[in-house]
């Protein structure tokens, strides 16, 4: 059986289309890894920049209280404990909930040295209690004491040692401060050994490009098997040979795969929206997090929030969502001297308000525009569709015409 010249060419292009599908598909996974990928390590960066500021201001908080509360609890030892005993809890019930972020949030594995130092600080404060007190917080849930001033009516009648106190509390601070320390060392580590965002982000536009040159290659061939099958005249394929014609019939189909490149156009475009959203976002929520430890800040003795303050920035990579206007004021505000701490107080609070302003401005923006785009889209939708519903009545007068 003969074959033209245009069955021949369709073949070709048919084989090219399929084996572009299969590209296409495996790179559909890759891109889907890559994402997801950048959202792992995203969501890994957020929590281990919540748990630099928490450390920080939980290792000055926890501290000077058991300091402060420690006088005075020296001074009418044990009727003057109440306090203490309360400050007490809070450290223990704050390393408490370390060990369930570790667990839940970051996933750290329970054969983690943390974990074993968490317990170690953990039940000094059962000894603490037991040494200084004469009742350990084991003793004191089997009895169903559950507030601080029922624990020091009990205990007044109890064995209590005002020097086991202070010697005790003293390897206390030590053992909380050196923990706090571990456990910074190992988020500092922990973030150097990301890959960076950067990179990742890089990658996933790299993916991407591929996909969407996939795509419109994958159209393309398509696009260009239908209109050779279509416009055909007899013998003549006027897209394959010399001659180039395009039959009546054939215009409105041409013009309906105009349509649908544009609607691929537009669908790429939402997808790379959508890759930058995810960093865009991930900024936000940093900042979020800066303002919350900002209001914070009254939690801290004075000459100490400098400490905290230097923490909350937003990472280098986010500057690329900040508008120049913004960009613009951080320069005028780098130039203030910080060394008084009411400045630094003041600029850090308007940088951070500056980071909230740009990030909700470009999100607003960005929403607005992807809102218009998916009208756009659906309304080349329905043209394509239009356009074809012309070809199909061209294509069955055409039909009448050949019986």
């Amino acid at each position: 059986m003969h074959r033209s010249k245009r069955d021949k060419l369709v073949g070709k292009l048919v084989i090219f289309s399929i084996t572009i599908a299969g590209i296409f598909g495996v790179n559909i996974f890759y891109f889907n890894y890559s994402q997801n990928k950048l959202k792992l390590s995203i969501k890994k960066i957020e929590a281990l920049n919540a748990l630099k500021t928490s450390l920080a201001t939980d290792k000055i908080s926890l501290i000077s209280n058991l300091k402060k509360e420690e006088l005075i609890c020296s001074d009418g030892f044990p009727k003057k404990c109440s306090s203490y005993f309360t400050s007490l809890i809070m450290t223990r019930n704050r390393l408490k909930d370390y060990k369930v972020t570790f667990k839940d949030t970051l996933k750290i594995p329970e054969s983690n040295y943390l974990y074993e130092n968490l317990d170690k600080v953990i039940e000094k404060t059962n000894t603490l209690a037991k040494k200084s007190f004469g009742l350990s917080f084991d003793k004191a849930k089997e009895l169903k004491i559950s507030t601080a001033k029922e624990y020091i009516s009990f205990i007044e009648e109890l064995d209590t040692s005002k020097l086991n106190f202070k010697s005790s509390n003293k390897k206390f601070i030590s053992m909380v401060s050196q923990l706090y320390s571990q456990i910074n060392t190992w988020q500092n580590n922990e973030l150097n050994n990301l890959k960076p965002v950067d990179q990742l982000r890089r990658d996933l536009n790299l993916t991407f490009y591929t996909l969407a040159f996939l795509e419109i290659l994958l159209f393309l061939f398509v696009a260009l098997i239908d209109l050779i099958n279509n416009n055909v005249d007899g013998e003549e394929t006027y897209l394959i040979n010399i001659k180039i014609k395009i039959k009546q019939k054939v215009k409105p189909l041409f013009i309906s795969f105009l349509f649908v490149f544009f609607g691929i156009m537009a669908g790429q475009k939402l997808l790379a929206y959508e890759n930058e959203n995810i960093v865009i976002f991930h900024c936000r929520q940093l900042n979020l997090h800066n303002i919350f430890s900002y209001n914070n800040l009254i939690n801290i003795p004075y000459e100490k929030r400098p400490d905290v303050l230097n923490l909350l920035k937003v990472n280098e990579y986010c500057y690329k969502y900040i508008s120049n206007e913004t960009k613009e004021e951080l320069e005028i505000l780098d130039q203030y001297p910080l060394k008084e701490y009411e400045v630094l107080y003041e600029v850090i609070g308007y940088k951070i308000r500056l980071y909230a302003d740009s990030f909700n401005k470009i999100e607003n923006t960005r929403n607005s525009f992807q809102g218009n785009l998916l009208l756009a889209l659906l309304a080349l939708n329905v043209a394509s569709l239009g356009s074809q519903a012309i070809f199909l009545k061209e294509d069955s007068a055409d039909i009448d015409q050949g019986l």
